[in-house]
């Protein structure tokens, strides 16, 4: 499928022929939804999305219907030379739960804003894949990897990232704006930065400050955009389940 993409949305449900997409121009689409495609080629269409300028924050959601080698794919994302920060979540929710999936969408701008404002006035470098690759040798496919898995609502989720300044934030103590009315904890997502009173970039920046500091001496880049992938395996036998929410 050739596709000059001019919404926010890309969306591919219970499409039996859907296989490739070829993007020519996609200025504004942060989001792109496939389920159900049984023919789906994974690999190209996540190196196609990938591979489009980041212009924006993005995130990927796919309920495929086949067993995944999750380190192959990993590999392909965070060694490929894609100019964003990413990360992966897998859900194990069954019926699906979509609790995750549109909490992240919120806390996924916020660092991007992070780094945004680190480049424009930090003076922090922008970073390339390929000097990423050289930043940290030491780190599986030579990112700064962070792992982390949990349960939600009774179901296990995983999350393997090199988004900055997440493990922090995420061990960080409320502080003065946190909101504890709010119904997200730890137990309900993966984070939920309203709970710590993380309510804005500028907010955050005040908690991560010393870390901020350590990258700057040592002159590590950071990109400006960052991608989600969430793969949701309630799907994985092969057979579609109902919901409502596709």
């Amino acid at each position: 499928m050739n596709s000059l993409l001019c919404f926010p949305l890309f969306a591919a449900t219970r499409c039996r022929v859907l296989k490739q997409l070829k993007i020519e121009r996609a200025p504004i689409v942060n989001r792109f939804d496939f389920a159900q495609c049984k023919k789906l080629d994974m690999d190209q269409v996540l190196d196609q999305i990938l591979r489009m300028p980041p212009e924006r924050n993005r995130i990927i959601y796919m309920r495929p219907m086949h067993q995944i080698d999750s380190i192959a794919l990993e590999r392909q994302l965070f060694q490929g030379p894609y100019p964003y920060h990413i990360a992966v979540v897998h859900e194990f929710s069954n019926p699906p739960n979509i609790h995750n999936k549109v909490r992240i969408r919120s806390w996924m701008d916020t660092i991007a804003n992070i780094c945004q404002e680190l480049i424009k006035y930090e003076f922090f470098p922008e970073t390339t894949r390929k000097d990423d690759l050289n930043m940290y040798p030491k780190y599986p496919w030579g990112r700064d990897i962070y792992t982390l898995e949990g349960i939600v609502d009774g179901a296990p989720y995983s999350m393997i990232t090199d988004f900055p300044w997440l493990r922090t934030l995420r061990a960080a103590d409320p502080n003065s704006y946190a909101r504890c009315d709010f119904e997200d904890d730890e137990s309900t997502t993966i984070y939920a930065p309203r709970r710590k009173g993380q309510l804005s970039a500028d907010i955050c920046m005040e908690t991560i400050g010393e870390e901020i500091s350590e990258s700057r001496q040592s002159k590590k880049g950071v990109f400006q955009r960052v991608v989600v992938l969430f793969l949701h395996h309630c799907d994985m036998p092969g057979e579609p389940v109902d919901d409502d929410y596709i």
